[in-house]
């Protein structure tokens, strides 16, 4: 492989979940940031979700035989039209908090950025549900910890195994409403992005599957709702760019829309009337003893439709805290391998 210092990709952005250069755009509220890749030859390209709560890459089938496939609504890989494809004859078979896919898996040459791998591992999906989401990307690209993946089809962690990168990490840059911009650097940060160049690293609690961290409490201003029970049993988090929202376990998550005065929609989501949002207090998220803070604005959302204004936070049966683009937008997040830990830096 020849040696690269560092290389950044546009990402484009809807509201779900989302990541690479990247797009956004928004469905229901929630936010997706997707950039995009290339495999085979010649090269097929594809929309990716960049997400950092999984480990495999997979792209749709063309042998999937899904209407989806014919009519363009998503780009389907076709082995039948690459020179350099190899079947690898495993099933390949992942979940996620909402959705799945199956299918089989696969070699070819894989490219993102200036990154070019041959005989890259992936997975072709025949079969894949988006958890009834509407979604512009076509596959994921997991960029959690290679201990996660059942399948070795984690590119991005074979390229710093073999050196590609002057520094094993990578970093979101996640814009707001819509706006250009966003990316993903993989060898490095932006440093033009930080407000300061004194990173705060926060070490890894766990590097056996998600970019996992403890934290100390979330305040609703000055009041601590949320608070690890003490020094030795701490609250945890993961920082997932594949997540939209703030998540948390569903207690936590009721306790801190209790003190925020919001009242439960559809069973999952909290909203607060249009005069009440007027008074809510900032979130303050208080990590390691220093705190980071979303205003209002950061995690309130109207809704014409309804005339309420949506929470960015929603319960989950999970017993840790997930740290989706609500949070991530607000910062300029690294995700550092060499280190094991994580940054949270505020943006210039």
């Amino acid at each position: 492989l020849q040696f690269q210092t560092i290389f950044s990709l546009t990402i484009h952005k809807k509201p779900r979940d989302v990541a690479h250069c990247l797009y956004n755009e928004s469905f229901d509220f929630q936010v997706q940031y997707y950039g995009d890749i290339e495999l085979g030859t010649p090269p097929q390209k594809f929309s990716i979700l960049f997400d950092t709560g999984s480990a495999e890459l997979w792209v749709p089938s063309a042998q999937s035989g899904s209407g989806l496939c014919s009519n363009g609504s998503v780009r389907c890989y076709n082995h039948n039209a690459s020179s350099t494809y190899k079947s690898y004859g495993k099933r390949f078979e992942i979940a996620y908090g909402t959705g799945a896919a199956t299918g089989y898996l696969s070699r070819d040459t894989f490219a993102v950025g200036d990154l070019t791998l041959q005989h890259q591992i992936f997975a072709e999906a025949t079969s894949w549900d988006t958890g009834g989401t509407v979604t512009s990307f076509d596959g994921i690209l997991g960029l959690g910890f290679p201990y996660q993946s059942h399948y070795h089809a984690t590119p991005i962690f074979y390229a710093m195994k073999h050196h590609y990168f002057e520094k094993n990490a990578f970093a979101f840059y996640l814009t707001k409403n819509g706006e250009s911009g966003s990316e993903v650097i993989f060898g490095g940060w932006d440093e033009s992005k930080i407000a300061s160049k004194q990173l705060t690293w926060i070490p890894l609690s766990s590097t056996k599957t998600y970019w996992m961290f403890s934290f100390d409490s979330i305040s609703a201003g000055n009041a601590a709702v949320i608070r690890s029970e003490n020094r030795h049993i701490r609250k945890q988090a993961i920082a997932d760019t594949g997540t939209s929202l703030l998540v948390g376990p569903q207690s936590d998550v009721d306790e801190l829309a209790n003190h925020l005065g919001a009242q439960k929609i559809f069973d999952t989501y909290y909203v607060v009337s249009v005069s009440s949002a007027k008074t809510l207090p900032p979130l303050v998220f208080t990590i390691n003893g220093l705190n980071y803070t979303l205003q209002p604005k950061d995690y309130a959302f109207l809704v014409p439709e309804i005339d309420e204004v949506l929470l960015g936070i929603m319960g989950s049966p999970i017993d840790f805290w997930i740290f989706g683009d609500t949070f991530l937008s607000n910062y300029y997040t690294i995700f550092n391998v060499d280190m094991l830990a994580l940054a949270f830096a505020p943006l210039a």
